[in-house]
């Protein structure tokens, strides 16, 4: 009985998230951001590049069990998401994440500024300069 007062509170309180918003996907996903001034990843990072900065690294997981986290550089933080519709919507530590998925847009704003989102189809993730982090 404690519970269900307890689990009425947080959802009046709004501790809980609302009906509205969805579950995390089924499988994992990961993304690599592009900086914009470059045509691909790939060519941020190689050795012609004009000069190494941190931001060539950029990745986001979103993963299967709701976690998710971003890469910038050496740096992975780490938050949780849902889906609502085709918007993957959640706070990567104090960074407010909103991507929709099949447009690859950021309706509310850029969670990397610089950045275009392409899905990691060449398994990049798996590598260590974009590694965000393990799902399981």
């Amino acid at each position: 009985m404690n519970r269900m007062l307890l689990l009425v509170s947080l959802v009046a309180t709004g501790c809980v998230a609302s009906p509205g918003v969805g579950e995390p996907l089924d499988e994992d996903v990961h993304y690599i951001g592009v900086p914009t001034d470059f045509a691909a990843a790939v060519a941020c990072v190689a050795p012609s590049a004009r000069s190494p900065r941190p931001y060539c690294t950029v990745a986001l997981t979103l993963c299967h069990n709701g976690r998710a986290a971003l890469r910038i550089g050496d740096v992975v933080m780490g938050g949780i998401y849902a889906m609502d519709g085709d918007v993957a919507r959640g706070t990567i530590e104090a960074n407010v994440l909103a991507l929709d998925l099949a447009t690859l847009a950021e309706p509310e704003g850029p969670i990397v500024a610089g950045v275009r989102w392409e899905l990691d189809t060449e398994r990049r993730s798996r590598t260590q300069i974009y590694d965000a982090l393990g799902c399981d």
